[in-house]
């Protein structure tokens, strides 16, 4: 569960960790290649998770969980660190931690299995550069016996770093936004 994921992360998550094993990989992209975003602005990533030893990792496919947030499944390093969860009032108040949902396991191979993140899901970033790293706690191993008592163990990936510029958004870009997503309620 993404609960004893959780359990095991480190303690400072974006310290680099030289404990990686070589057969498994997360390689990070900017959706696209985008690298200047407007504050606000959606700012796509992907994850992609790959392995040079065939089924000897497992990848935790979840999207989502009943809270709607699939909370604990990456970390997200951001340098400078800056900005602020957009949503912490929401999870962090009254609706509270509800967690569980569907879920799938997939064997980890050369060809790499792809994770859609949205960054500004986790982080409302002011206007800057950043470099932007993510530490991953889906991939698994399997284990004769473990601390989460699911016969498998989480093997902590850290992502390559991508660098993107946030900039301000101007007023026309805005009124351009909001049209559009009236549009569909007119």
């Amino acid at each position: 569960s993404a609960l004893a994921i959780c359990a095991h992360a480190e303690p400072a998550p974006c310290v680099t960790s030289a404990s990686q094993p070589g057969d498994v990989s997360l390689h990070l992209s900017l959706k696209n290649g985008q690298t200047v975003f407007r504050e606000g602005e959606i700012i796509a990533l992907i994850a992609g998770y790959s392995s040079s030893a065939p089924k000897k990792y497992y990848l935790n496919t979840r999207g989502y969980d009943r809270s709607g947030r699939l909370n604990g499944m990456e970390l997200f390093c951001i340098d400078p660190a800056a900005g602020a969860d957009p949503l912490s009032d929401y999870f962090n108040g009254a609706m509270g931690f509800i967690g569980g949902g569907l879920g799938g396991e997939q064997d980890l191979s050369s060809d790499p299995y792809v994770i859609n993140l949205e960054l500004n899901e986790w982080k409302s970033l002011p206007p800057g550069s950043y470099r932007l790293r993510v530490a991953s706690y889906r991939a698994t191993i399997p284990a004769e016996t473990s601390r989460t008592g699911s016969g498998t163990l989480p093997i902590p990936l850290e992502s390559n770093e991508v660098e993107f510029q946030v900039i301000s958004a101007d007023p026309a870009w805005q009124a351009e936004q909001l049209a559009a997503a009236e549009r569909p309620l007119d």
